[in-house]
């Protein structure tokens, strides 16, 4: 081909392309192989050569192109390309064949390893249906024949039948699939073949009701088998991504709670979120299931329950209350009886092992051994004891009782009472061990120990002394409510068995009497308020360890202020420095009410009060740093605290720190001696007590799980139930996005803002006590902290919380202010009715005194009956639950128990030297009737008051009320002790004028002077109450008629505002009311208590 020219040449190489083209072809495939293997393109040129064929393969313009001299040598050329180089074409076609539809991925599956090893080219088709393809194979002929095998072997994997299969995802993540994944999901459907598309089934499997995880949904997939794994993978790759938090559960009482509970809030927090983050969220409220649930609201009831569910616990409820707790020496021998607030209860032991504030102990007159129960404390108390017993027991009469140090013994004194160098009676001993609970409740002793006396070699009957000894107690306890003594112990020796069982059958038949006479005794309303006094245990849990006192955590559903314990946390005063760093208005997110201070550390604590001891505490900062303030308490001696509601925003992980703080407490305390033994958790709002108890119980559940602590948890009584609160559950795409969705929610919190309150001038009359109640339950119910200043005579009281709750705070306020007026009016009624005549029933031997309302009751139908004795000789009370005849004294109940009733009335008060009658009963059984004066003394007198005043008399009645008149002395008594005690020499009665309509005037004589009424007449320009004057003048512009009062001025104090009541209080006196007002022209005096006044004399009269 060198001897050829250039032109020829050019000329050849056309003419052999029109050759070529017209005879024998070449496939392109094969013609493409050798454009990109050159090396077999020269290799099959070089054979050319050899072999004398004029020919050769020549690239132009990225293809290649076979050229020959002639025919002959293009037909030899292109045979012995045949022999190197050959295509064959594989064709697969099946209904069972799937083909991947990513043609892209097919061919990296189907050539994978193949290209890399063989030097073939593959050109791959597949049709619409993806179940037929073809494969063109060029390549060497070995090389194409081993990778027709190859792929006929990989070929293979794509024949293959649907089967059905199946995964388990949680249905959160379902949702957001298929709400934000779905093309994904389609994709995978056509990708690989799922005939039936992939379906999301409804809620298979219901997890138990503890569990507070998503329910579960199933995944079922139809596609080819082949596929199969592929199909989970992608799937499970997909749910991987997808971020599910399911365990924010909020309070449904917190202020975030009481937002979400609006269904249309709501909807529309979570359309706003989604369409902002990509989410699914849930928002679910969790009930509880209670044992009670059926019960309703009968708190009875559900209190019969906890005592049910508590009989099974390892220790009694009542173990785990008392400020004194039991000697492990000593057992008791029964379950206590409650009489008011006081816990008798039989011990069995000696007395010298007990531990009780006193113990009470029987001895001779100079023998101070004698006697089994004085010989033990001889013996046990040692020389300091018997020292002490000499030189204070040296002048002891038989009439009264020794006092001596119980330091020597698990006490603070030893009342010694001389009963063996006494009569030895059983009447003797009662007096006396009357006396001794007395004392002790004088010096502010809340328990007592008293052993069975009299009953060994004394020879009394032990029968007898049981059950006039508890009998003395529990009269003790019905008539002296309000007592310091709240546990009166007998102890009982445990092997005398007579003993044990005569005080068990006193015991029991107190028991029984008890309930008979407080149905007697108590108005339903009384018995009701005594109910709400009561705490119900919901948990309980003992913490010991070796050598060291036990620790207890107790949570109750109550009033706080009606706990036993030492002293009683109060976190309802923000220090000086918080008010001023957070401003005026606190001006904070309300969360950081208890996160962002809590760092910070606790400001001073301050105790104050006794009985309990009252513990003042900033709330902020408190929780971090809360076992210095255990320290603090513990280093003050204090046993027990109550612990109150820490809020409305409080969580789980607020209880969590705080039990991490009393958990170090309690392992520091190991090193030194600890005071404090118990903590009580009293919560008044029911459901948030129920929160509390669920989140108390998850802390010492955990603690109980920790194989590391030196102790060991005990439930002593236990409460599950189901928690509840509200669940919310995020589903999105990433962690940070959860993050920022959960503080969006948080930012729909108000502010905390502080309001400045007027017209609450009635909360000035409560002491520091009424004050710490009332600002209690506002923390307790409304989460808001009351606080109170004084500028000048001005009072000021200014609220801080949440503004809803500020809202609720204040109603709650107004409808305190409305309660106070009307009890404190019916109460001081009732109060001196009950003073001026005390109405008592007989059960059994003994008589008791009706309660307030029903001694009013009775009191006022006995009013009635004197009136008209024919017709009202039985009258209905107490809601129609009682009965009562005044002609036969008796009081019946609708069990047909009948008992005699008597009226106590005093006799101290003398009947007014004026007044007329036949015989002195016609005046005391409290008939009211008006007598004319005609006396000229009196008359003199009366002109003398009215002093040139312009009015002439025309006649003038006498008014004749002796229930009236007895009111007023009780009254007047009382108005001279506080006036000889804060301002001595002020003058306590006067007498003065009061001008009135004459249809008033028989009423006022009748029932008295009625404070209410200020406003109906003239209005109540300083404030309510009756108002006097001085000047008969001034008096006749009120009335045609004019009344002469005696009035008890006593300590006057400052005017109220118009129509508000007058609620001022006697300076140094501790919440003492003042008596009267007198106003700046000295002449006029407002009083504020009906029986402050008593009308004396009425006069008729004409203008000069």
């Amino acid at each position: 081909m060198s001897q050829i020219d250039e032109q020829n040449w050019f000329n050849l190489v056309s003419q052999l392309f029109q050759r070529s083209d017209k005879q024998i072809c070449i496939p392109d495939c094969q013609l493409a192989f050798l454009t990109r293997h050159q090396s077999i393109k020269d290799q099959i040129n070089n054979d050319f050569q050899k072999l004398d064929i004029l020919a050769s393969f020549v690239q132009f313009d990225h293809s290649t192109t076979l050229i020959a001299s002639n025919d002959e040598n293009y037909r030899k050329a292109v045979q012995h390309l045949s022999t190197i180089v050959v295509s064959k074409k594989l064709i697969a076609k099946d209904k069972n064949l799937y083909l991947q539809r990513n043609l892209k991925l097919f061919e990296e599956e189907i050539t994978l390893g193949i290209k890399s090893c063989i030097n073939v080219d593959m050109i791959i088709n597949i049709e619409d249906d993806f179940q037929s393809c073809s494969i063109n194979v060029t390549g060497k002929r070995r090389d194409v024949s081993c990778a027709v095998l190859l792929l006929h072997c990989r070929l293979k994997h794509y024949y293959s039948h649907l089967i059905d299969t199946s995964i388990i995802i949680d249905e959160l993540k379902m949702e957001y699939i298929q709400l934000y994944l779905k093309k994904s999901i389609q994709e995978l459907e056509y990708l690989y073949h799922c005939s039936t598309s992939i379906q999301f089934n409804q809620p298979f499997k219901k997890l138990s009701d503890s569990d507070t995880n998503s329910d579960k949904v199933q995944v079922d997939i139809r596609c080819p088998k082949c596929y199969q794994v592929s199909v989970i993978e992608q799937l499970h790759r997909h749910f991987k991504n997808i971020k599910v938090e399911e365990d924010w559960i909020i309070s449904k009482f917190s202020n975030l709670g009481i937002y979400l509970q609006s269904h249309a809030r709501r909807k529309a927090l979570i359309q706003a979120l989604q369409k902002q983050f990509k989410c699914i969220i849930h928002i679910k409220e969790r009930n509880y299931t209670l044992p009670w649930m059926q019960l309703g609201n009968d708190k009875s009831l559900k209190r019969q329950y906890q005592n049910q569910s508590s009989s099974t616990s390892e220790v009694s409820h009542s173990d785990v209350r008392p400020s004194k707790l039991i000697s492990p020496t000593l057992s008791r021998s029964s379950s206590a009886v409650k009489v008011n607030e006081i816990s008798i209860e039989i011990v069995q032991g000696g007395i010298e092992t007990m531990e009780a504030d006193v113990i009470v102990n029987s001895i001779g007159l100079g023998n101070y051994s004698l006697g089994t129960i004085a010989k033990s404390l001889w013996n046990a108390g040692g020389q300091a004891y018997k020292d002490d017993c000499n030189t204070k027991l040296a002048n002891l009469t038989i009439d009264d009782i020794g006092i001596t140090d119980g330091r020597y013994f698990k006490c603070q004194k030893i009342y010694h009472i001389p009963f063996l160098s006494s009569c030895k009676t059983v009447q003797w001993l009662i007096s006396k061990i009357t006396q001794c609970l007395k004392l002790a409740n004088d010096q502010l002793m809340t328990s007592i120990a008293i052993p069975a006396l009299g009953t060994g070699h004394i020879g009394l009957n032990v029968t007898v002394v049981a059950k006039e000894t508890i009998n003395a107690a529990m009269n003790f306890a019905m008539t002296n409510q309000g007592t310091r003594v709240k546990f009166i112990y007998f102890m009982v020796l445990k092997e005398d068995f007579r003993g044990n069982a005569a005080f068990n059958l006193a015991r029991y038949n107190v028991k029984s009497n008890l309930a008979l006479i407080n149905n007697v005794i108590k108005s339903k309303s009384a018995e009701i308020q005594a109910d709400q006094h009561q705490l119900t245990s919901l948990y309980s849990a003992r913490y010991d360890v070796k050598d060291q006192k036990s620790f207890i955590i107790n949570v109750y559903y109550g009033n706080i202020h009606n706990s036993h314990a030492d002293g009683t946390l109060d976190l309802t005063e923000i220090c000086q420095s918080h008010l001023e760093s957070y401003g005026v208005t606190l001006e904070f997110n309300a969360s950081s009410f208890s996160r962002s201070s809590l760092n910070e550390p606790p400001h001073e604590i301050q105790f104050w009060g006794q009985h309990p001891i009252m513990i003042k505490c900033c709330p902020y900062g408190m929780i971090t740093r809360f076992d210095k303030v255990l320290k603090s308490i513990n280093t003050a001696k204090i046993n027990s605290i109550a612990f109150p509601f820490l809020g409305s925003e409080s969580t789980e992980y607020d209880i969590s720190l705080l039990f991490d703080k009393i958990f170090e407490f309690i392992s520091h305390q190991r090193k030194i001696a600890r005071n404090l033994q118990r903590i009580d958790f009293v919560i008044n709002h029911w459901h948030r007590c129920l929160e509390m108890t669920t989140w108390v119980r998850n802390q010492i559940a955990d603690y109980q799980l920790d194989l590391h602590l030196p102790g060991k948890w005990t439930i002593i009584q236990d409460f599950p139930f189901k928690p509840l609160g509200i669940n919310i559950a995020i589903t999105t795409s990433s962690h940070i996005a959860i993050k920022h969705i959960k503080t969006t929610i948080k930012e729909l919190m108000p502010s905390l803002v502080s309001r400045t309150l007027t017209g609450l001038q009635n909360l000035s009359h409560l002491d520091e006590n009424g004050w710490l109640l009332l600002k209690t339950d506002l923390w307790n119910q409304y989460s808001t902290i009351l606080t109170k200043n004084c500028e000048g005579e001005q009072t000021y009281f200014t609220i801080y919380g949440l503004s809803e709750d500020i809202i609720n705070a204040t109603i709650e306020l107004n409808r305190h202010a409305q309660r106070y007026y009307e009890e404190i009016a019916n109460h001081d009624l009732q109060k001196f009715i009950s003073k001026a005549a005390t109405w008592q029933v007989k059960i059994d031997r003994f008589y008791y005194s009706f309660d307030e309302k029903l001694n009013y009751e009775i009191e006022k139908g006995y009013q009635l009956y004197q009136q008209d004795k024919t017709t009202l000789q039985n009258i209905l009370l107490d809601a129609g639950s009682k009965t009562v005849n005044f002609k036969d004294m008796i009081i019946s109940l609708p069990s047909n128990h009948s008992f005699s009733i008597k009226k106590a009335s005093p006799d101290c008060f003398t009947i007014p030297p004026y007044w007329q009658y036949d015989n002195m009963n016609g005046i005391q059984n409290g008939m009211m009737c008006r007598m004319r004066v005609t006396e000229m003394i009196e008359l003199t007198e009366i002109k003398e008051l009215i002093n040139n005043s312009g009015i002439t008399l025309t006649s003038v009645e006498r008014v004749q009320n002796w229930n009236l008149y007895q009111r007023y002395q009780l009254l007047k008594m009382t108005v001279a002790q506080a006036v000889d005690k804060y301002r001595p020499g002020t003058m306590v009665e006067r007498r003065l004028f009061h001008g009135t309509k004459k249809e008033y005037t028989d009423s006022i004589c009748r029932e008295g002077f009625n404070r209410d009424y200020s406003r109906k007449s003239h209005g109540a320009v300083f404030g309510i109450g009756t108002y006097f004057t001085a000047k008969a003048i001034v008096a006749q512009y009120y009335g045609h008629v004019m009344i002469i009062a005696r009035v008890l001025t006593g300590i006057s104090g400052h005017a109220a505002k118009v129509n508000e009541p007058n609620l001022c209080l006697i300076p140094g006196s501790h919440g003492l009311k003042a008596h009267s007002v007198n106003i700046s022209d000295k002449s006029t005096f407002i009083i504020f208590h009906d029986n402050a006044a008593y009308p004396e004399y009425i006069l008729h009269y004409v203008h000069s």
